[in-house]
C-alpha cells in the first residue's frame, strides 16, 4: 500500500504543478461564516497563500481489526491535495 500511496501522491503533486497559487483575500472568504472568517483573521491567513498539497502527519493512530484484538499503534500519513 505504501508504494501505492507514493505513486497516487506523486501524480497529484505533479497534476497540481499547473494550479494556480492564490492569495487569501478577505473578497476570497467573503462567502465564508463568520466564524470562519474570524479564525482565518486572527491566526493570520489573510494575505497569504493558499495552499495546493498539504500532508498531515498523524502524532497517535490506532486501529483495531476486530473486537478480540487488541488496539494497535499505527504510522499515519494523510495527504490532501486541490481536485483539478
Amino acid at each position: 500500500m505504501k508504494n501505492v500511496f507514493r505513486k497516487d501522491k506523486s501524480e497529484l503533486v505533479a497534476r497540481n504543478q499547473v494550479h494556480v497559487i492564490e492569495t487569501l483575500t478577505e473578497e476570497s472568504i467573503k462567502e465564508l461564516a463568520e466564524p470562519l472568517k474570524k479564525y482565518l483573521r486572527v491566526c493570520g491567513y489573510i494575505n497569504t497563500l493558499i495552499p495546493v498539497n498539504a500532508d498531515v502527519y498523524w502524532s497517535e493512530s490506532w486501529l483495531k481489526m476486530s473486537q478480540d484484538q487488541d488496539w494497535r499503534k499505527i504510522h499515519t500519513i494523510h495527504s490532501n491535495g486541490h481536485p483539478n
